[in-house]
């Protein structure tokens, strides 16, 4: 009876460990907008892309009251160029930069946004 027993646990330990699968890893990242005097950006809209034709990965919004904004990426290892920019039309800031997401791991990206000039758009 004892031996029974023994098998039975080991068979019902096997079965329920031998059926659960890995989680895919996350990939979330933070994007923190500081303005040129280092002082953080409230409400600066950001845009978070992979620059390659055919691919629809992107991340969009605006950033809070602490200057940040917070995505979380499925999908797999990337690397994301980051534009941030302030006010619509006209735009008053932009910044831009890349970003290498990592496997469970918070990345954080500081992006410094400066005055916009049209003549000289900078990263486009």
């Amino acid at each position: 009876m004892r031996k029974l027993l023994t098998v039975a646990l080991f068979a019902s330990l096997f079965i329920s460990t031998g059926s659960c699968r890995l989680d895919e890893p996350g990939y979330p990242f933070q994007i923190i907008v500081e303005g040129a005097n280092g002082n953080r950006v409230q409400n600066a809209f950001v845009n978070c892309f992979v620059p390659l034709p055919n691919t629809n990965i992107r991340y969009a919004g605006y950033t809070s009251v602490a200057g940040t904004k917070y995505f979380r990426h499925e999908g797999g290892e990337v690397v994301l160029q980051v534009q941030v920019t302030k006010g619509e039309d006209p735009i008053s800031a932009a910044g831009c930069g890349y970003i290498k997401l990592e496997p469970n791991q918070l990345v954080q990206q500081t992006i410094v946004v400066e005055d916009y000039d049209p003549l000289d758009p900078g990263c486009e």
